[in-house]
């Protein structure tokens, strides 16, 4: 049961990597000071509005 957990989070953070650009990414996750994946999903997903306006 963990193992299909931890698959559906994989998946769920690749499918909001892949529609972010690269600059969108690094800028994220400079911004928290925190390189994992999953820190910039969550970062960008509770402040997806105000990520999408910046011109990236």
């Amino acid at each position: 049961m963990a193992g299909c957990i931890y698959s559906s989070r994989v998946e769920y953070n690749d499918d909001v990597l892949s529609g972010m650009s690269f600059d969108k990414y690094d800028f994220i996750r400079s911004q928290i000071n925190d390189s994992s994946r999953s820190a910039v999903v969550s970062e960008y997903m509770n402040n997806k509005q105000y990520y999408d306006s910046l011109d990236y």
